[in-house]
């Protein structure tokens, strides 16, 4: 994810990991911000 104004937070909608604060990914199965592994 990126630090940007209006960045989801966990379990906010996305549709790609941009979308998604520091930290987290966009799981595209469920199209929700959830911790990134990196």
């Amino acid at each position: 994810g990126v630090d940007k104004p209006g960045c989801r937070y966990m379990f906010g909608g996305c549709v790609q990991d941009d979308d998604c604060c520091p930290h987290l990914g966009c799981k595209r199965k469920g199209l929700y911000c959830a911790w990134d592994a990196s």
